[in-house]
């Protein structure tokens, strides 16, 4: 994993209320 931020990115389906739906975690790496 590279030292840099980790971005959550939530779909127009994803449900703040029941937390269901669409989800992606961004996680940097070293190439």
């Amino acid at each position: 994993i590279a030292d840099a931020p980790e971005f959550e990115r939530y779909g127009p389906e994803f449900d703040p209320r029941s937390g269901k739906g669409g989800l992606e975690i961004w996680i940097p790496v070293k190439a």
